[in-house]
């Protein structure tokens, strides 16, 4: 599932696309990163180079919510979880908030920018396990320049919701 950024602002295309890379190489997690398809749209974590953790984790559950699945054991993989992804998000849009960037970032599945508003809420479809795509309006704020709130999520949803690579610590990471 790739991500796209669609700059309002095309001529800073290659310092956002070089500010995203940089912060992707100094965090838990890997993607690729290139030119969109269209002028002005930076394009992240295609089919081949998708967005994966560094390491691989110990817990499970790629869905809002505490896991719905038995104790046994769960597969170690680099697959991003639940919060994992919002670890992602925030990194994203920290990077954006520092540059002063208007873009609108999403994916299939979800919006996490809308111009300058980056998204603080991430809820559950009636605990369905699916995230909703979208929030209110009021769940969208700009902080450029500015340290942003701690984003909120279902309480329970695996993964880490940071992307600092000390975040991984060895209790977490096990299974």
């Amino acid at each position: 599932m790739s991500f796209v950024v669609s700059l309002e602002e095309k001529s800073r295309t290659a310092e956002v696309m070089n500010a995203i890379i940089e912060g992707i190489a100094s965090s838990r997690f890997t993607a690729g990163v290139r030119h969109g398809k269209r002028d002005g749209q930076i394009e992240i974590g295609w089919k081949e180079c998708g967005v994966r953790l560094r390491n691989k984790k110990g817990y499970c559950g790629n869905h809002a919510g505490p896991c719905r699945l038995g104790g046994g054991r769960h597969a170690k993989a680099r697959y991003l979880e639940g919060s994992d992804w919002i670890g992602w998000n925030d990194m994203i849009n920290d990077i954006l908030d520092r540059l002063y960037i208007s873009a609108n970032v999403k994916n299939s599945l979800l919006i996490i920018r809308k111009g300058r508003k980056r998204r603080l809420e991430y809820w559950s479809v009636d605990n369905g396990g699916e995230w909703n795509k979208d929030e209110l309006d009021e769940c969208y704020d700009d902080y450029c320049g500015q340290e942003p709130p701690i984003t909120e999520f279902p309480e329970g949803t695996p993964g880490i919701a940071s992307y600092r690579l000390d975040a991984e610590t060895p209790e977490l990471m096990a299974s």
